[in-house]
């Protein structure tokens, strides 16, 4: 079953800020933009549908609010999540009553994600972050024109794709074999070792000289000078 940030469509976000940078992918690193989202108001309907959306019991209504009621639970500051999302495609109107969607946003990673009270407003903001790219000038100025401003985002489960796989080490297998060191020196020295009974060290000296001495360039004899007939 697909999974969706939010079950519902077109839901009011914010866009904080956004910044350029770059991601790591298979085979080439891309230039993409990496953007925070406000959702505000984010009320007990709006958790439910991060539940449902990624039906994977991920508990943001029930860490958040009061249980079989909408009022928020007292002495909360900040919440963190650590939600299993699959990268999204925003799809973005520019009202909730537009039918039509102008721009959307591909494979967007969503990272960063946490609910915050504020001071004087009531209930909570969900705040996360978006990293999308590469852009063209159409979503570049989209983007630039949605900053500080609300636009309505439906979001679905992006299409898996090869290119996107994270390669950095976070998603390393700590059980892979580490990767060969360097040899400090050819495997055909070790017959100094072997032969003089010197150390690896002094070994490893004693090959790059005889390397260094072997590329040298014989000394060209100087041509002798013809004398001059008396």
């Amino acid at each position: 079953m697909p999974q969706r940030l939010f079950s519902t469509g077109k839901i009011g976000i914010f866009c904080d800020t956004y910044t350029p940078g770059v991601e790591k992918r298979k085979g080439e690193v891309v230039k993409i933009m990496t953007g925070t989202f406000r959702v505000q108001p984010f009320d007990a309907k709006l958790a439910t549908s991060i539940d449902d959306g990624l039906n994977d019991n991920s508990g943001v209504r029930a860490a958040l609010f009061k249980l079989n009621h909408p009022d928020p639970k007292p002495h909360l500051d900040r919440v963190n999540f650590t939600l299993a999302c699959p990268r999204q495609n925003l799809i973005i109107f520019a009202s909730p009553d537009t039918d039509t969607s102008r721009v959307g946003f591909l494979q967007v990673k969503i990272t960063g994600i946490y609910a915050r009270t504020q001071k004087d407003v009531d209930g909570y903001a969900l705040v996360f972050q978006g990293s999308f790219g590469p852009l063209g000038r159409t979503e570049l100025e989209y983007l630039h024109a949605w900053h500080r401003t609300q636009r309505f985002v439906t979001f679905e489960e992006a299409e898996p794709s090869l290119e996107l796989e994270d390669v950095d080490d976070e998603g390393a297998d700590e059980h892979a074999p580490a990767p060969r060191p360097k040899p400090m020196w050819d495997e055909a020295d070790d017959q100094l070792v072997e032969t003089t009974g010197l150390t690896d060290k002094q070994a490893a000296a004693k090959a790059k000289d005889v390397r260094e001495k072997a590329h040298r360039y014989p000394k060209k004899a100087k041509k002798a000078k013809k004398g001059r007939g008396r």
